[in-house]
């Protein structure tokens, strides 16, 4: 899914504001898009940004950038209130299914980025 793509899937050009409700159904199409179930716990914006960057080498945003670090005061004063609750369990996902060279300090994350992961494939 490159480029931007509105509520209903269509490839767009313009920028625009999504309400929450058709960020979570774009997430969900791009979930199952990519072969992935919900992951209970983790909010599908979480899942999303994990996901893309496990598999397509991507930038996240703030938050999920800091626990990627292991930027504990990072992650907490970026957090919304739904990623501040499930924190423990994104951690705990990322421990358990994450490759261990893909996250756990900024060096790795930048690594991570720039030099692709496990299926080799590089960002541009």
């Amino acid at each position: 899914m490159d480029g931007v793509y509105d509520v209903n899937g269509q490839h767009t050009s313009s920028n625009f504001f999504v309400d929450i409700h058709g960020f979570t159904e774009l997430c969900t199409r791009f979930l199952q898009e990519v072969g992935q179930t919900g992951l209970p716990g983790l909010p599908l914006a979480i899942q999303a940004g994990i996901d893309s960057y496990r598999y397509k080498h991507r930038p996240v945003g703030g938050f999920l950038t800091a626990v990627l670090e292991n930027d504990l005061c990072g992650s907490l004063m970026r957090a919304d209130p739904d990623s501040r609750a499930a924190l423990l369990e994104i951690v705990q996902h990322l421990h358990n299914e994450m490759p261990g060279d893909a996250w756990g300090s900024k060096e790795k994350v930048k690594a991570w980025l720039a030099h692709g992961g496990e299926d080799g494939e590089q960002t541009s």
